[in-house]
């Protein structure tokens, strides 16, 4: 999950987060003249209020989502009056930014390739923000080594869910593999380092095969 947090901190003051103000409109506004589009926006492209870099837009994008849950209709009227029960609708610029909304969009039918912008935005904020994490990181701790490195897997890895990890083989675990399999040709006294194919020319463009299978 991408927080807040993640989206706006740590970053030089100079550096303008990547963000697209328009794209986010146009997903609220294609949800308020259809609010079809909502179901695709959350469960497909997995858009979540805190993508959304300005927080008035996300605050109604959350609305949007308690309305859903309960089942009730969505439209300016009933994310005004959502708003309202819930002290935020001065928040978000009152009824009025609600109705500007509903008159943004370019192209309803295009809600799921805006949330791709914003989301897309999103990841890139927080990648930025992991970037600085690593170099402060690094220079809180210059001669942590190994430990450096597993620190910025996690971070980056964590961006896309915390399962991610589990999927992916560190570089330098497939470069030793690769190693002991060249050190046990040369104990064997073969010259492919792989198990072999049965067919000579094969075996020689692939270098054999591992346990696994050739490649």
């Amino acid at each position: 999950m991408i927080t807040r947090h993640a989206a706006n901190g740590h970053r030089p003051p100079s550096l303008v987060p990547p963000h697209n103000l328009e794209a986010e409109k146009s997903v609220l506004g294609a949800i308020l003249l259809d609010e079809r589009h909502l179901d695709p926006l959350y469960a497909d492209e997995q858009l979540r209020p805190e993508h959304f870099f300005r927080e008035r837009h996300g605050v109604v994008y959350a609305a949007m989502l308690r309305l859903h849950s309960a089942g009730r209709r969505i439209d300016h009227l009933t994310i005004a009056e959502a708003l309202r029960e819930g002290g935020q609708l001065d928040q978000v610029g009152g009824p009025g930014t609600i109705d500007e909304l509903a008159g943004w969009v370019p192209a309803a039918g295009h809600a799921r390739d805006y949330g791709r912008i914003v989301r897309d935005n999103a990841l890139a904020r927080a990648l930025l923000t992991a970037t600085y994490e690593i170099q402060a990181h690094i220079g809180e701790s210059p001669g942590a080594g190994e430990g450096l490195v597993e620190h910025a897997e996690r971070l980056i890895f964590g961006l896309r869910g915390g399962d991610t990890l589990a999927h992916v083989t560190r570089l330098g675990t497939a470069v030793a593999n690769e190693i002991e399999r060249l050190e046990q040709a040369v104990n064997d006294r073969r010259d492919i380092p792989g198990l072999s194919t049965g067919l000579r020319e094969l075996d020689v463009m692939l270098g054999g095969c591992s346990p696994g299978g050739c490649t």
